[in-house]
């Protein structure tokens, strides 16, 4: 494939103290994260945000080439970035478990390749797709693998807009693996379902031993939350905006009951999709992986009582996110980021991550 051509051509850098940098091109905005590699462990450097007009991305895919490279470009010419690690869209993504022959390593992408036509509805010769080895049965000499397929249109896409100015990926990550990898502990191997609120969508994974099993995104997101705060007050959507915002971000526990009262509809109908996967993970996954906690991330996962709600309706803990967690220890370190804006940077944290970790 083009994109396994380029990288034998050109193989990125493999300098440890190099900075990482996580770009999340989002339906709404395009998010970035510089991990600097120190002797204690990482700090943040360069970061932000440009918000997208409606249409440029949408449900990942890319409308309008020119204005999103228009916008890469000025990122890449005030930050000087060069080499990135960026994100791939959920909804083009195909997510299966399938069982392998245990092989040599550099045997796994063969092995794997003989199951995509029977799982996915793509040709295999038009698909880029990656894989984790959950486990090994040594006795039955097999081994369990999670595989993520995407159309190749959709992967060469992205790196097209990418080259086109300038930046060139380190590596492609799956939006929800990302996510995991900032907001769930290194060592935990539970089952968790992550649950990330974005402005015109809710992403949900769920991810067990460490491996991302389902993602699912809801048609449901913080500007349903607005809109309803905008009926209720009779405002302009974007003094609803403000409020909202305001009121996430300062944590005043009378407004922010109220601003849970306003949004209670919208909340109700996101529990309730969350609860049909929730019923549908139960009854096709084996016993042993119920899920154990509900981790909630995206700006809006701040509204006050939001974690309290979703455990109550869910019965299953519900926690917000720490996406610094596996960075560092706030004892020793304290991002630039305010702590509710972080909530939002999830995917280009763990992109950033996953790159300190594949090329160190």
């Amino acid at each position: 494939m083009m994109l396994e051509r380029f990288f034998k051509m050109f193989p990125p850098p493999r300098f440890l103290d190099l900075p990482r940098v996580g770009l999340d091109i989002s339906d709404e905005a395009v998010r970035f994260v510089e991990l600097v590699p120190t002797t204690w462990g990482v700090s943040v450097g360069k970061w932000g945000e440009v918000a997208l007009p409606r249409g440029i991305v949408e449900s990942g895919h890319i409308n309008d080439p020119e204005r999103l490279k228009r916008v890469l470009a000025l990122i890449k010419d005030e930050y000087k970035f060069k080499y990135i690690t960026a994100s791939l869209p959920e909804e083009k993504v195909y997510l299966y478990k399938t069982t392998i022959p245990i092989v040599e390593r550099h045997e796994i992408r063969n092995a794997i390749e003989f199951t995509l036509e029977e799982n996915v509805p793509l040709h295999p010769d038009s698909t880029v797709f990656t894989y984790k080895v959950i486990k090994k049965d040594e006795e039955k000499g097999v081994m369990e693998v999670s595989v993520g397929v995407l159309p190749d249109k959709v992967v060469q896409m992205y790196f097209d807009v990418f080259q086109s100015v300038g930046l060139i990926p380190l590596d492609f990550h799956i939006e929800g693996i990302a996510i995991t990898n900032a907001v769930i502990g290194s060592d935990d191997m539970g089952t968790n379902m992550v649950v990330n609120f974005t402005e015109r969508s809710t992403g949900v994974y769920i991810a067990s031993e460490g491996v991302v099993r389902f993602t699912s995104t809801l048609p449901l997101g913080g500007d349903a939350l607005t809109t309803a705060l905008q009926k209720t007050l009779g405002i302009s959507f974007e003094e609803a905006q403000r409020i909202k915002r305001q009121e996430e971000h300062e944590g005043n526990k009378k407004a922010g009951k109220e601003l849970f009262g306003y949004s209670m509809n919208t909340l109700s109908a996101i529990k309730d999709e969350l609860l049909k996967i929730i019923t549908y993970w139960s009854t096709h996954d084996s016993v042993d992986k119920t899920i154990e906690k509900i981790i909630v991330c995206g700006e809006d996962s701040a509204i006050i009582g939001l974690d309290k709600y979703l455990t109550l309706s869910l019965k299953i803990p519900a926690k917000q996110a720490n996406v610094w967690g596996n960075a560092f220890s706030f004892d020793r370190y304290i991002p630039p980021i305010e702590c509710t804006e972080s909530l939002n940077f999830s995917v280009p944290i763990g992109l950033a991550l996953s790159s300190l970790k594949s090329h160190a």
